[in-house]
């Protein structure tokens, strides 16, 4: 009875030490192409903010006009340092905003204001 009684919590112990465990295999894998595109690519991903952003604050992320809103000063996008860009920083997976990023999302949004934030 008592070999049972121990079996049970060592079994017990190692279910729930198994379960907790962290695996990065489990992480989805980020892919980012080799040229961005923004209409097909970075416009879409805004679809989400056009509820707040539709010209709040001066910003608008509707499709056709996120481009010209995103680009009209350099208060969104910092070319020098693009992990500062405020279009990445505010949504971002580790952002303040309500509204966040994927972590896929945020890849294509850093990758193509590093490759210059075109228009294309």
């Amino acid at each position: 009875m008592k070999k049972n009684f121990i079996f049970m919590i060592a079994f017990t112990v190692a279910v729930f030490s198994l379960s907790c465990s962290y695996s990065p295999l489990l992480e989805p894998e980020v892919i980012i192409p080799d040229v961005i595109s923004f209409s097909e690519q970075i416009e879409p991903i805004f679809k989400q903010c056009t509820g707040c952003h539709p010209n709040s604050g001066g910003l608008d992320l509707k499709a056709g006009n996120a481009y010209a809103s995103l680009t009209a000063s350099d208060k969104y996008i910092n070319f020098e340092v693009p992990e500062l860009s405020l279009i990445y920083t505010m949504p971002h997976p580790d952002g303040s905003h309500p509204k966040k990023y994927t972590a896929q999302e945020a890849a294509l949004v850093l990758k193509w204001i590093e490759d210059g934030a075109l228009n294309n």
